[in-house]
């Protein structure tokens, strides 16, 4: 999981998401997904820290796995009964006005396009290396907007 993102902290509910990566262990590739939680919150003002319990996953994004998100969902939600995460009450201050600040901006998402480019190479294209002779050869990317 990635560095959590603040989206709202209303009286003692903290929501957030974060990007998080799904290794495939027969494939070695990642898949990238975004999970969104809430939690509670307890401030400490004496020193300056914020207890988070009480972690809910409200919601579970793969676009490249649209089938497996509940079960993800549901194994991040099983792992999650009993933690707690102290975190410096500044650090949440300072990440709740960026996303205020961010929202005052005008910022929207846009669509990504996750389909990888097609590559083409030409029809004399030699896959031999050579020790004593370097070919080079020309490869062109096409890339589709969506």
């Amino acid at each position: 999981m990635y560095q959590p993102q603040l989206e709202a902290w209303n009286g003692d509910e903290l929501r957030a998401y974060a990007a998080l990566a799904v290794m495939s262990t027969t494939k070695k590739t990642s898949k990238y997904g975004v999970v969104w939680f809430t939690a509670r919150t307890e401030v400490d003002k004496v020193n300056r820290q914020v207890t988070l319990d009480n972690f809910e996953i409200t919601k579970v994004t793969f676009p490249m796995m649209k089938t497996k998100e509940a079960e993800y969902q549901a194994l991040l939600q099983a792992k999650l009964p009993g933690r707690t995460k102290v975190i410096a009450l500044d650090r949440l201050e300072a990440a709740l006005a960026a996303a205020s600040d961010s929202e005052q901006a005008g910022v929207e998402a846009l669509p990504v396009n996750n389909e990888p480019p097609r590559l083409s190479l030409p029809p004399n294209h030699r896959s031999s290396s050579s020790s004593t002779a370097h070919h080079s050869t020309e490869m062109s990317v096409e890339r589709t907007c969506s």
